[in-house]
């Protein structure tokens, strides 16, 4: 499972504004997903760590646990996690504040189809033989994740290395999930939901409309998402 980390820093007025602008620029990207707060770094007492998760609740985002502050203050179902790994600590990129555009990444949901065929390469490479279909979520933590075919809205590639799609990308890629910078998502079609590299995404309202369609390379710089057109 694909757990977020929401990390707030000071002052928190301010993070929770620069929330409010990610949430308006793509408005269902956290709908659906598990999210753990992490307040270890803001030494918070029992009403600060109260209104803010209050706040979270407010924006609809789904807390499964928070972390770094005492368990007793907190709702039973909201405990630590008990050393855990967590997944990607969400980074807020600059986003242009007002856009009210809901044409955000996509809920998956199950779908009636066939099961794409794996095979997992000597380099822990993991090769993906078939389309991917709506609702599935293909995880490689050793490597790569190569797909011959297209990877459909809704279906969900994370891989701790490079991603590389022979077909259209419709669905969401996450590469480099364990910190590889290096990291990059390659497709033959860029029709993307959402793209990351070691925690940093650029959802589908943030790519220029002459990328769409086109073989993208997408890679990061910085705090920044680069996309080039390849031949």
């Amino acid at each position: 499972m694909m757990v977020f980390t929401l990390q707030p820093v000071m002052p928190v007025n301010e993070w929770l504004a620069d929330l409010d602008a990610t949430i308006a620029q793509s408005p269902k990207f956290f709908t659906s997903r598990p999210v753990v707060l992490n307040v270890a770094p803001l030494k918070l007492g029992q009403i600060e760590v109260a209104g803010l998760v209050d706040a979270l609740k407010v924006r609809h985002i789904r807390l499964i646990a928070v972390e770094g502050t005492n368990p007793d203050w907190l709702e039973r179902a909201l405990a630590p996690l008990d050393g855990s790994k967590i997944a990607n600590v969400v980074e807020f990129p600059s986003v242009e504040k007002g856009s009210n555009d809901d044409n955000g990444p996509r809920i998956p949901s199950p779908a009636l189809s066939e099961e794409p065929v794996q095979r997992t390469l000597r380099n822990g490479t993991m090769l993906i033989e078939h389309r991917v279909p709506s609702g599935d979520s293909i995880v490689n933590r050793e490597g790569d994740i190569i797909v011959t075919g297209a990877v459909s809205s809704g279906a969900e590639l994370v891989a701790s290395g490079s991603i590389h799609v022979y077909g259209a990308l419709r669905g969401r890629a996450f590469a480099g999930s364990d910190g590889d910078r290096n990291a990059r998502i390659f497709c033959r079609s860029f029709e993307a939901e959402l793209v990351s590299i070691d925690g940093f995404y650029c959802t589908s309202e943030m790519v220029q409309p002459d990328l769409v369609g086109k073989p993208i390379q997408t890679r990061l710089e910085g705090q920044d998402i680069i996309m080039n057109v390849y031949n």
